[in-house]
């Protein structure tokens, strides 16, 4: 293969993949999970056999050759969070069932919401809404007599590969504040409720949700929404400045609790802190009177 070819080969999978990130990104259940995750797309990575490996820390590994179609990656990439949102890092006597079940039960999950491509072309088996009866029920039974099939063929890393990697990887949550992953169970609960109210708001005809709420409806946007309703002159101000709580805006700013940006109109909020109601009232308190007393403007050098 010439060397434009494989260029070409290489820029078709890259654009395919960020095409799948981007429909998992514009997915009211699957944003908040995805602002506290990592994707990895570098060759430098850990290579699959299938699409992508996902840790506990929020480390999505994904094959950063594979031309698999967009659809396909965002059904991979959503596979992965939910594994995260659904709380599935629990540690089994059988991983390796432990992992199938839950892949069931996230394929399931996403086949009801008509997200996306299915991974396998195999029908899903009955009764597979919870993780815990299903892994039992592979235990006794076997895989194909559960799934119909003799090997795992529902995850994301290939065939009979577990696509959760239980060894903890805690060199990337190192140095941030806490060293502990973000409340993954919260975030799916944050996508779920904000999916209920769009399609609530869709079937009365309402115009759509904010830009802002429509991305995540989080403590620190109704913190904000506390300033608008309790303090006139401080509420004028955070009305005109939109929160963002994106993890990976914040390593690469070096944002490790919040800070605010006049020019850009936008306040920062590191999802890592993990901060209380009353934490983070006082945190944009802090960041919302820098803009007030125009301290970007009066600062010496």
């Amino acid at each position: 293969m010439s060397a434009g070819k494989a260029k070409a080969k290489a820029n078709l999978a890259q654009e395919n993949y960020l095409a799948g990130v981007r429909m998992v990104a514009a997915h009211p259940i699957f944003a908040p999970l995805l602002r506290g995750a990592t994707l990895h797309h570098e060759k430098q990575y850990r290579a699959a056999r299938g699409l992508l490996y996902v840790e506990a820390d929020g480390n999505l590994y994904c094959h950063a050759t594979c031309r698999a179609e967009p659809a396909a990656w965002a059904r991979a990439i959503a596979h992965g969070l939910l594994h995260l949102g659904m709380g599935h890092f629990v540690v089994q006597k059988h991983p390796r069932l432990w992992n199938l079940a839950c892949d069931l039960v996230v394929e399931k999950f996403l086949s009801d919401l008509r997200f996306a491509t299915p991974i396998a072309d195999i029908p899903l088996p009955d009764g597979i809404n919870d993780e815990e009866r299903l892994y039992r029920r592979l235990i006794e039974q076997g895989i194909a007599e559960v799934t119909g099939a003799d090997r795992a063929l529902f995850g994301t890393a290939g065939e009979n590969e577990c696509d959760m990697l239980f060894a903890k990887a805690v060199e990337s949550w190192r140095g941030r504040l806490p060293n502990t992953p973000p409340d993954w169970p919260r975030f799916f609960a944050a996508g779920l409720a904000q999916a209920v109210r769009s399609a609530v708001n869709a079937a009365a005809g309402y115009a759509s949700l904010s830009e802002e709420s429509e991305a995540f409806d989080s403590a620190a946007v109704r913190a904000k929404q506390w300033f608008i309703s309790s303090y006139p002159l401080l509420g004028a101000i955070a009305a005109s400045f939109r929160v963002i709580e994106d993890l990976r805006v914040c390593q690469r700013m070096d944002i490790r609790i919040a800070a605010i940006s006049v020019a850009l109109q936008e306040i920062y909020i590191n999802p890592a802190a993990r901060l209380s109601q009353e934490e983070l009232r006082f945190v944009m308190a802090h960041e919302f009177l820098h803009a007030a007393l125009r301290h970007d403007v009066r600062h010496a050098w």
